[in-house]
Parts: structure tokens; sequence; C-alpha cells
């Protein structure tokens, strides 16, 4: 796969910086398609984050260091354009832990939630704080991350890098976040528990959670028109926040990953295709990207042996992600959707148009 060299800590400040303007300027995000629309069916980053950690526990850490090192460096900037000091919290060790309390609520309050709430991501409460510890208690209720899915233990690697990174970002220290409960484990609510490293239950925690990963990817029958599976939209801002953070410095690594994950998904996703439309065809693979708001494509045959699938709104393509193309997902469950429908190719690269930021995928016959 060629991909194209970007400066992928760039594409994450972009993405960040969407949310964080229509945030100071009291309006929703920046529209980012003018077609499709700015929401996507959860199922996207869901099945894409569920079915990685499935393949490689690995990929937990991955998330969650990228995770918080891009939301400290973008919170950290945030406070300032809000207009706080850098030495806001310097005597933080000194302050009761009422005044520590209703001082981190507001900024939570006046920002934090608001981002998280802007990106449809869930809603963040700020529960209490003890100052000798260094210590902070948060519940995050109606979370995207973990909807649908099904775990043993917790699964929000992501939003608890986020975490770590917005209160580590307000102190100007290094913190951990632990989550304590997930919904994906049967809690009403996921709750996180922030403290320093250090800290001896928060690394104990924190090792147990990086290294015991159990997640039953989410169920692909929720594509199924007879599914009693909730469907749910997010906006395309917390996709391309996750995929930006993972990819961050990562690109290698998670390349082949994702391109066989894809595969995978591809292969449960044909028999959909199969169950709903009768088959896998140039239409219903068009009809189930579409019906996920997740891309416009065409297949276009004409240049057999070659196949060429042309995309338009792919949110790894599009927006801040323009430049990184970053498509080896979806090229997994295009070449497994073609395979299955009997024309036997491999991928083999991609093709930008940067006036439109159009994405083709170009597909060549097996050898």
């Amino acid at each position: 796969m060629n991909q194209p060299t970007v400066n992928h800590d760039r594409a994450v400040d972009l993405v960040w910086a969407r949310s964080l303007e229509k945030i100071m300027k009291g309006e929703g995000p920046a529209a980012v398609r003018s077609q499709l629309g700015d929401e996507i069916d959860s199922f996207i980053p869901q099945v894409a984050t569920g079915v990685l950690l499935s393949a490689n526990p690995a990929f937990a850490r991955i998330l969650y260091t990228s995770a918080y090192v891009a939301a400290k460096r973008n919170s950290f900037f945030a406070m300032r354009r809000l207009g706080m000091p850098s030495d806001f919290f310097w005597k933080f060790d000194m302050w009761s832990d009422e005044k520590a309390q209703s001082t981190i609520s507001k900024v939570v309050e006046r920002l934090f939630k608001q981002l998280l709430h802007a990106g449809r991501q869930g809603l963040l409460e700020f529960l209490k704080v003890d100052v000798p510890a260094t210590r902070f208690e948060i519940a995050f209720s109606d979370c995207a991350e973990c909807h649908g899915m099904i775990a043993e233990r917790t699964a929000c690697n992501f939003h608890a890098g986020t975490f770590a990174g917005i209160f580590g970002a307000m102190l100007d220290r290094d913190l951990d976040c632990v989550e304590t409960a997930c919904i994906a484990a049967g809690a009403e609510r996921c709750t996180f528990s922030i403290g320093l490293p250090n800290n001896r239950d928060i690394a104990v925690m924190f090792d147990k959670n990086m290294t015991d990963i159990n997640v039953t990817p989410i169920p692909i029958g929720r594509l199924d028109t007879s599914s009693n599976i909730e469907r749910r939209t997010i906006d395309i801002g917390y996709y391309q926040q996750l995929l930006s953070s993972a990819i961050s410095g990562n690109l290698s690594t998670l390349e082949r990953t994702c391109f066989d994950t894809g595969t995978m998904v591809g292969n449960q996703l044909g028999e959909v295709l199969k169950s709903r439309f009768g088959g896998i065809t140039n239409e219903s693979v068009s009809a189930i990207y579409r019906e996920l708001r997740y891309l416009d494509l065409t297949i276009d045959l004409s240049s057999k042996p070659d196949i060429t699938i042309s995309t338009s709104g792919a949110p790894e393509a599009t927006g801040a992600l323009a430049d990184t193309a970053f498509v080896p997902f979806l090229a997994g469950e295009l070449q497994s959707l073609l395979n299955m429908a009997g024309h036997k190719v491999n991928f083999s690269r991609i093709e930008k148009h940067s006036e439109t930021q159009n994405v083709d995928l170009i597909f060549v016959p097996e050898v």
C-alpha cells in the first residue's frame, strides 16, 4: 500500500481545531461534508476499534497514548484561548477540595463538556476531587466509544487517554486515567479515575486495563433491518479524532492490522448484503455505505482486469484528514466484498483528487 507522507500531528491538531473554534464561538462544529452531512453511524468507529482490540490487545495502549498526547496539547491551547494564564493552577496543591472542585468544574463545564457533547461522544460530568492525592473522579454517560459493545472489563481507551490529557493540561503535569466502570461491561455509565502515574491504585488499574483486554466487537447484525440493536449517529469529528490519534506516529504499525481486520469485517458485511439485498452487487455495496452515512462510492468495472472504486466523503480523506487518505480498513472491506462477488482481486493503491477530496481505490487481479 502506498500511503502518502503526511504530518499526522498536524492532522490531529486540525481535527481538534474544528471543534474548538466553534465551541469558542458558541456554535456547533464546522461542516466538513456538503453532500453526506457530518453525522455518521456510530457503527463505523465502534466496529473498527472493537475488531482492532480483539485482534491485537496492544492497540489499547496505542490508542490511549495517542489520545492522551493529542488531548493534552490541544486542551492546553484551548485554555489559553479562554484567557487562562499558564500558571493558573500553580498553587493547586494548596487549594481546598471545595475550591478545586468548583474551579475545575467551571472549566470542564465551559469547554470540555461542550466539546464532547458537540461531537455526540457523550455527556461528561465532574464528580469529585482529592487535592492531596491529586485524584479526580468523572462520569461519562451515553459513551459513543463502547455503545453496543460487550466486554468483561472496561473498553473506553480513547476516552481514558483523552480525559488524562484534558486534566493533565489543566494542571500542566503528567496524569493517568483508568476506567473504573463501563457501559460495555453492564454499568449504567462509564466512570473514570484520574491521578498521578506513581499512585499505586492508579498504576495497578492502568496496567490491568491496558493488558486484560476482552472485547466482543459490535454485532454486524445491527445492520440487518430486522435487528433491534439501537442505531446511533455521531459527529464525523469524533471518528476523525479517534482515527487521527490512533494513526499519529503509528501508521506503519497499524496499516497491516487495519487492512486485515477490514477484510474480516468485509466478510461479515457480505453476509448481511446477501441477506438484505439478495446478493453482493455494485448497488448493494453502495447502498450499505450510504445508509451508514459513511461515504458515497461507485464501482467501475470498465477498466477490467483492474477495478476502480471511487469514493466521496470518506472521513479518512475529508477535511482535516484530506492529506492522510488513511484507507487500509476500508480497502480491506472492499477487497473482501469484491472477492465475495467473484472478482478475485487484491488492493493495489490509492489515487487522490485533491481538488475534490475524493479518493480512488485501485484493485488488481490476483497473481
